[in-house]
């Protein structure tokens, strides 16, 4: 059987970067919101999720234009080897932050789309899980505790651009388009909410 991208990814760019992603990936906070199966797991989904976490918030993605998917999570693995370990302490913390914050508005629809037009339970989503866990990272605590109290409105607002804007849609449904448009409208959302 052939390598995963994420496999490949992890044989080869050893060190720093590749011990960070399995530690996330292994946090209580995550597995509760990414619950994958163990064949999944086996060949490393778990950890391309949490890679897509660490890349776009370390790396604009606003940077991504040029790119390919793959060369983007390289790069944010060479980019973590070059961290102090200060750095990474504070990306653990952040990561438990916004994975914390995401259940605690989204509960079991975390990182998954939700729509009143099909009202079925989706799949989780890679692009919603980096989308909303960089956005929910970079929130201070006093932020983060507008959003949990005002949730059905973070939620209803979410709900709203998924059922009508499809650009949004079509973002947020291939983890490789239209990535600037996902960032932001989910930082607009976010923005309606607080305001």
């Amino acid at each position: 059987m052939p390598l995963s991208n994420q496999e490949l990814r992890h044989a080869l760019n050893p060190g720093k970067a590749i011990k960070l992603v399995a530690k996330l990936a292994s946090f209580s906070e995550f597995k509760c919101v990414v619950n994958l199966s163990d064949s999944k797991k086996k060949r490393m989904d778990d950890r391309e999720f949490v890679l897509g976490f660490l890349a776009f918030y370390l790396i604009s993605y606003k940077e991504y234009q040029e790119e390919t998917r793959d060369s983007f999570l390289s790069k944010a693995l060479s980019k973590i080897n070059s961290l102090s370990n200060e750095e990474i302490t504070k990306i653990e913390e952040t990561f438990k932050k916004a994975l914390i914050a995401a259940f605690d508005i989204f509960n079991n629809n975390a990182f998954r789309k939700i729509s009143n037009k099909n009202k079925r339970k989706f799949p989780l989503n890679k692009s919603l899980f980096e989308v909303w866990s960089v956005n929910l990272g970079r929130l201070n605590i006093e932020n983060i505790q507008i959003l949990k109290d005002r949730k059905q409105k973070l939620i209803d607002t979410f709900v709203r651009y998924v059922d009508n804007d499809a650009d949004f849609l079509v973002s947020i449904s291939q983890v490789k388009n239209k990535i600037e448009h996902r960032f932001e409208t989910v930082e607009k959302i976010i923005q309606e909410v607080l305001l």
